[in-house]
């Protein structure tokens, strides 16, 4: 289905519609055990018109291989309105999504300072070499992402 839509205010819009489809309908056959349906494609089109959460619809449709023209009219109200964000919601939500990230990549940072900090221990044992300050450096710089990472997860908490 096409839509074109026109909106002439914030509560009122028109619109038409054009549309391909297959269709169903029921064929009741006595002679066969629980019933049957015979399928048709049919191309159309319509017009609309909304305001506010009530519309009316008349669609025209007509059977690709056969003459048989329906005429549609419908009348929908919808009862649930979807909320639409506020600006204030979206960066709210703009900044958790950036705070997640965040702390995912201090996660990792923080994994691979460990993991260099283990290889580089186990490299200095191996050497008989005690770098008692290079580590301290190290333990001093994961420490500090820990923090960070401490910070994001309040972040998150305050965000979510």
């Amino acid at each position: 289905m096409l839509i074109e839509e026109l909106p002439v205010g914030d509560n009122f819009r028109i619109g038409l519609s054009e549309h391909f489809s297959r269709n169903a309908y029921d064929v009741s056959d006595p002679n066969m055990y629980g019933g049957a349906s015979d399928y048709y494609n049919e191309f159309g089109m319509g017009a609309y018109m909304t305001f506010m959460n009530f519309s009316l619809e008349f669609r025209y449709g007509r059977e690709i291989k056969s003459p048989n023209n329906r005429f549609y009219f419908m009348m929908n109200y919808q009862f649930y309105v979807v909320k639409e964000r506020t600006e204030e919601e979206k960066q709210r939500r703009r900044e958790l999504k950036a705070a997640l990230k965040k702390r995912a990549m201090l996660s990792q940072e923080i994994k691979t300072q460990k993991r260099q900090l283990k290889q580089q221990m186990h490299e200095d044992e191996q050497q008989g070499v005690d770098n008692k300050k290079n580590r301290e450096d190290e333990l001093i710089k994961i420490r500090e992402l820990r923090d960070s990472l401490d910070v994001q997860k309040v972040k998150i908490r305050e965000l979510d």
